[in-house]
């Protein structure tokens, strides 16, 4: 980023940029949280899941706020401008992740002890896994500025999608083969929703990187 001939724009970019890496981590945070919890059945976990979501919450209005006075203040120029709007569109990624962790994390409360010896389980696990690093490197590329691997993030999200089909279709069959444990593998299709949905919003920030840079929009579309 640029330094400006007034330092009090320099210090609300920075402050801006800080509230987002904040955001950011706290909402990897709840991501793991929110899987250990619906794995273990940690009630006190969730709970801790829930918590975060204030915190995610309070911050993203902070950051809206104060992007919308330093648009309004400073009325930035094109690549200063390009950089708050993709603030204010990350931040709303962000949220979102929070929202779809305090799902899971909620579901955590609503079945039965989970077995890992279900059918699902290592394509669920692995989804988890590849949704944590989708949004662990949104958040790195973004820092970066790192187009080249925003790409490459943004085609691994196919990946992920392969993962959730897959999921989705040996929970359709355990419902199929048991209907006791009904409720039980449905909550199992709407935890990969939510992680589904996740690498989704990670998506949309290493799409943001590429607008940063080049000032070129791409929608789920890599060049």
């Amino acid at each position: 980023m640029s330094r400006h001939i007034s330092g009090e724009y320099d210090k609300e970019l920075d402050s801006l940029q800080s509230t987002f890496t904040m955001l950011g981590g706290l909402a990897e945070q709840q991501l793991d949280k929110a899987m250990r919890a619906f794995l273990t059945n940690d009630s006190n976990l969730a709970a801790e899941v829930r918590a975060t979501e204030l915190q995610i919450n309070r911050h993203a209005v902070e950051l809206d706020r104060n992007a919308t006075f330093v648009i309004a203040r400073r009325q930035p120029a094109a690549a200063d401008l390009r950089l708050v709007v993709g603030l204010l569109k990350n931040s709303t990624d962000i949220e979102r992740v929070g929202d779809e962790a305090e799902r899971i994390a909620k579901l955590s409360d609503q079945v039965s002890p989970y077995d890992s010896s279900r059918s699902y389980h290592s394509d669920l696990t692995e989804m988890h896994a590849k949704s944590s690093v989708a949004l662990r490197n949104s958040l790195d590329v973004y820092a970066r500025l790192d187009v080249e691997n925003a790409l490459k993030t943004i085609a691994a999200d196919r990946e992920i999608d392969e993962l959730y089909d897959t999921v989705v279709k040996l929970a359709i069959d355990e419902m199929s083969k048991n209907h006791s444990t009904l409720t039980d593998d449905l909550s199992i299709i709407w935890v990969a929703r939510s992680l589904e949905r996740i690498s989704d919003h990670a998506k949309n920030i290493c799409e943001n990187v590429v607008y940063l840079v080049h000032g070129q929009t791409i929608i789920h579309n890599v060049q």
